[in-house]
């Protein structure tokens, strides 16, 4: 069954650690991350889950709490920073005003920030997509992890660049905590591995993990409405129809649709 909730535990977890962080004064982030007690998460083969949802939770605070750790756990104090940059940049548009207006009305700032926001929000999709198999032994463990690592790179960083920009002069300015982000974020993916070499690059060996509580895998229901709508669409859904669906304005074609009502799908 595909579950992708954080339980409340996990939750309060993330926010202690972000809290913590944010509120560490003078205090070292290694001393805070320690008396929170994060490396008990990997040991043992540990929850890396939860270790993952630590390193973003972390990295919005621009903190890797992992820095030898695996680099989907990298990966995900990318996420992290990438997300902190984006908070910024859309609370920055709504208040900055041009023209009479918020500059996040401007299609200019509002496409390019949601774009970028889409493809973090993926990144963290397929970074819990890639742990949840690796828990379940599924045989593309290995190629996600390295999907999840590369793809890190091409959305993240550019994210972080877009927030930047948002703010004009003053994103690159010594007051702004972005290109200390974006600074953080390209060096973790580089010393992790090169992520241009990921795809084509041997794939690791994929350690047995804990299982966690986060599936992608469908259950055997859904198995069962998948094939039947595949047995439908072999039986009714013809080249003609192929044809017709790529250029019609709706998509929508009475006949076949009665069919597969008529079908229960």
């Amino acid at each position: 069954m595909v579950c992708l909730e954080l339980s409340s535990e996990q939750q309060a977890m993330v926010d202690s650690v972000g809290g913590a962080l944010a509120s560490r004064g003078e205090r070292t982030a290694d001393a805070i991350l320690a008396e929170l007690g994060v490396d008990a998460l990997l040991e043992h083969g540990g929850n890396l889950l939860d270790a993952a949802l630590v390193a973003e939770a972390a990295g919005r605070e621009g903190v890797v709490a992992y820095p030898a750790g695996e680099r989907i756990l990298i990966a995900a104090a990318c996420v992290g920073m990438a997300q902190r940059a984006l908070d910024e940049a859309s609370a920055y548009a709504r208040e900055r005003i041009v023209f009479g207006r918020p500059i996040g009305e401007y299609q200019g700032i509002a496409h390019t920030l949601a774009n970028a926001a889409t493809e973090v929000d993926g990144t963290r999709l397929l970074i819990w997509r890639a742990i949840a198999a690796r828990a379940e032994g599924l045989a593309g463990a290995a190629r996600l992890d390295a999907q999840a690592f590369w793809w890190s790179a091409r959305a993240c960083v550019p994210a972080i660049k877009a927030a930047i920009r948002t703010f004009g002069g003053y994103g690159v300015s010594e007051d702004s905590p972005l290109p200390g982000l974006y600074r953080s974020a390209r060096a973790l993916l580089l010393a992790a591995d090169d992520p241009d070499r990921a795809l084509t690059a041997p794939l690791s060996a994929m350690t047995p993990i804990e299982p966690v509580s986060m599936s992608f895998t469908q259950h055997a229901e859904a198995d069962v409405w998948t094939a039947r709508t595949r047995h439908f669409l072999t039986e009714h859904f013809s080249d003609a129809h192929k044809q017709a669906f790529a250029t019609s304005p709706d998509n929508h074609f009475p006949e076949l649709h009665r069919k597969l009502a008529a079908a229960g799908l």
